[in-house]
């Protein structure tokens, strides 16, 4: 049984382990066949402190040449589209777009921190009241203004204050994902049909959760009533959820691969 607040755990480790671990959920993602077949990925920034790492996974996959993240099981073609999110810097708009980064890894020569340590493209960006870097409206060396449509994104990794065994996913409250998976699986679509479109064979976007080993729930945390949150209702899994919450096909820990639904095999 969890000790403690998934939150508390997660901001209490250290940046090394940190990276660490986030290292090895990202190597599943980068293995998972799903992956391969994928030609786009929307991608969550980091926040600064006590969250899972994405700066290291995104850099290994649009370093790859064909954008596969370098794995055995990558048989892709193409380099693969990234998408990131868009709130605003001051939470104003009530929807969350993702915006099509082109031309990331080749635009600009490297640069590096203080530390040492390649800077992303995102390091000039403006922040958040989270301090999570926010494309701006327009750039002419790291994204256009282009946001996802319907069927633009192939996979979507969905970050989160835990994940339970059925995919349930506690966020931050203010439901920016699930509207946004909303209109992205507003039509329906599945791929599987003419053309390249033939290889995807999940509605899209397939939602693959990511989180740490004390972020998992595999029962609910000792002194913990997850149920106030929203007054939700459980579906199977500890995590209480609502109609409008979607749950991941997918969630992807340090340890373990949970291949839920939505996924033809």
């Amino acid at each position: 049984m969890k000790s403690a607040y998934p939150r508390d755990e997660a901001g209490g480790q250290s940046s090394r382990l940190l990276s660490s671990e986030s290292d090895l959920v990202f190597s599943r993602l980068f293995s998972l066949p799903q992956y391969s077949l994928a030609r786009s990925v929307g991608f969550f920034l980091s926040m600064p402190h006590g969250e899972i790492r994405t700066d290291r996974a995104i850099r290994r996959m649009i370093a790859s040449p064909r954008g596969g993240g370098g794995g055995d099981g990558d048989t892709g073609t193409e380099r693969k589209v990234l998408y990131v999110p868009r709130v605003g810097l001051d939470f104003e708009g009530r929807d969350m777009d993702m915006v099509r980064c082109d031309d990331v890894g080749t635009a600009t020569a490297p640069t590096t921190d203080d530390d040492g340590s390649e800077k992303m493209f995102y390091h000039d960006w403006p922040r958040n009241r989270w301090g999570i870097p926010e494309p701006p409206p327009s750039t002419t060396t790291s994204a256009t203004a282009e946001v996802a449509m319907p069927g633009d994104i192939d996979i979507l990794v969905v970050p989160g204050l835990a994940f339970d065994v059925d995919g349930s996913r506690l966020g931050q409250g203010k439901g920016y994902y699930d509207r946004f998976i909303a209109r992205m699986r507003a039509d329906d679509r599945r791929a599987g049909g003419e053309g390249d479109d033939a290889r995807v064979t999940w509605k899209r976007p397939l939602l693959v959760g990511v989180c740490l080993e004390e972020q998992f729930l595999d029962e609910a945390p000792h002194g913990v009533d997850l149920g106030h949150r929203g007054g939700g209702y459980p579906r199977g899994g500890i995590i209480p959820v609502s109609d409008h919450d979607y749950v991941m096909d997918i969630v992807l820990t340090p340890s373990r691969t949970l291949i839920l639904r939505n996924v033809q095999s």
